[in-house]
């Protein structure tokens, strides 16, 4: 019997919740099932959630994701952001979406341990 991590059709391995083999492209009978876990807040100091994954979320290994960012200040950033969108008639669009994005990443720090 072929474990669950295996095509059936040439052995090669297979990342769960795969729905083709990488080796061969052989449709996989049944979609694995991949553990899912929920975020739950662990502390919060000031400004900052702490928030950490199980065990089984990578690897075995615990996941914390610190935001050190306030919602205030993304607030008055989005609001300007927003305003020179509707100065430009639109223009300024994909900016507001690329400072979006560097503020939540330069505000995000993930640890595993």
């Amino acid at each position: 019997m072929q474990a669950a991590n295996q095509c059936p059709n040439c052995g090669s391995a297979v990342r769960p919740g795969a729905k083709f083999c990488g080796g061969c492209g052989a449709q996989m009978s049944a979609p694995m099932q991949v553990p899912t876990q929920q975020f739950t807040p662990a502390q919060q100091q000031g400004p900052s959630v702490v928030y950490q994954m199980g065990p089984q979320a990578i690897g075995g290994r615990h996941v914390t994701i610190t935001w050190t960012g306030s919602g205030g200040d993304l607030f008055w950033k989005l609001l300007g952001w927003l305003l020179l969108g509707v100065i430009t008639l639109g223009i300024y669009y994909p900016w507001t979406i690329c400072n979006i994005m560097k503020y939540m990443v330069e505000h995000t720090a993930v640890q595993t341990s």
